[in-house]
């Protein structure tokens, strides 16, 4: 929830997750998937009840939204991670998304200037 401009939401969501604060980040991920056209992406979270939440909330607000139709699919892998197991890499590293997909992406596949992703064998589209 911290990338979605949510700041006050880690007392929220730890150490008992607030279902309405689950709701929220849930409809905002799913958002972000039906503008990507992603409809039925492959859910994977960490192990703990809030990342658990938010993925079953996720999974069930795009499964309301996906059509019969016989639309291209698009392959997706959705990760819902938290860094409270984690708290060591804070202390470490920068404790932003941001800086997590530069280390994780090469300089041929994110172009920042341009904020664009070029995935190898896919044809080539800009998402905005």
């Amino acid at each position: 929830g911290f990338h979605f401009d949510m700041l006050d939401s880690l007392p929220a969501l730890f150490p008992v997750a607030d279902p309405a604060l689950v709701q929220e980040v849930a409809h905002k991920l799913a958002d972000v998937c039906r503008c990507l056209h992603v409809t039925s992406p492959c859910i994977r979270h960490a192990a703990t009840l809030t990342c658990k939440l938010v993925a079953e909330q996720v999974q069930e607000e795009l499964s309301v939204s996906r059509s019969g139709g016989k639309g291209e699919h698009i392959p997706c892998q959705l990760l819902v991670l938290d860094r409270s197991i984690d708290m060591a890499a804070t202390l470490v590293h920068e404790y932003t998304y941001e800086a997590m997909s530069f280390d994780l992406l090469d300089g041929g596949v994110l172009d920042v200037d341009r904020n664009l992703v070029t995935l190898p064998g896919t044809p080539e589209r800009e998402v905005l």
